[in-house]
Formats: C-alpha cells, sequence, structure tokens
C-alpha cells in the first residue's frame, strides 16, 4: 500500500503528520471476479457470480436472522438499536443494523501489509 503524509495542523508538534492512503481507485464485484478469472481461466464467469450471489444472501439472512456470522474474511453480527419505552419496538427509535469488523484472513493481511511513503502531501488549500 502506498501513502502520503500530510501535515497536522492542530498538532504544536512540527513533526506531527498523519497518513492518507495513497488511492488506488475502487473496485466491485465484477472487478474481484475478473481477478479471479486471470488467476484461473478455467472458472466460470456465471458460476462465480452465482456463487457470490447465494453466499452473500446466504449471510444477511443469517445475521438477520440472529447469527453472528464469521465468513473467515469479516464477521457481522447483528444489532438493535435505539430505547424501548413501554416494551414496544417503534419504528422511529428502533432500528435494525449490522456491525461489521476484521475477519481472521482480514487480519492476517493487514499484518501482512506493507506501507510506502510517498513522501510529504502539500495542502490543498
Amino acid at each position: 500500500m502506498k501513502a502520503w503524509l500530510r501535515k497536522k495542523h492542530q498538532s504544536p508538534d512540527p513533526n506531527d503528520y498523519t497518513a492518507q492512503v495513497s488511492g488506488s481507485g475502487s473496485a466491485g464485484i465484477d472487478n474481484i471476479i475478473d481477478e479471479m478469472l486471470k488467476e484461473d481461466p478455467a472458472l466460470k464467469r456465471e458460476t462465480v457470480v452465482d456463487l457470490i450471489t447465494r453466499f452473500n444472501r446466504k449471510t444477511a439472512d443469517l445475521v438477520l436472522s440472529g447469527y453472528n456470522v464469521n465468513t473467515g474474511l469479516v464477521q457481522v453480527s447483528p444489532v438493535i438499536k435505539g430505547g424501548f419505552n413501554g416494551k414496544t419496538w417503534n419504528s422511529k427509535v428502533n432500528t435494525v443494523s449490522v456491525s461489521i469488523t476484521q475477519g481472521p484472513e482480514l487480519q492476517h493481511a493487514v499484518a501482512e501489509t506493507t506501507v510506502e511513503i510517498l513522501g510529504e502531501q502539500a495542502d490543498s488549500f
């Protein structure tokens, strides 16, 4: 990963910087599948799309049924937000949300990641 350093203007320390990832763009499901097909041309795009779609749907079904789901990449857990005045659900106050945290595969990948500092990036004021 590559990053630029930016001076922290609120800090009294003149050597205090923060790092900003040098963006490589965005990747979606099609980009991921393209990369998978480059690694293994024997894979069929339709099969991969179908498997990923089913996997995502089943993960959502399980987490929204109350399960904590560990996909290896991420851990997904259901969360109910808002207080319960009168012990009843109030859609104006209560919501269902999902907590997503790093799973073991992502934690391992993060631990193995090296950062290349590209230099100091001037402010764009």
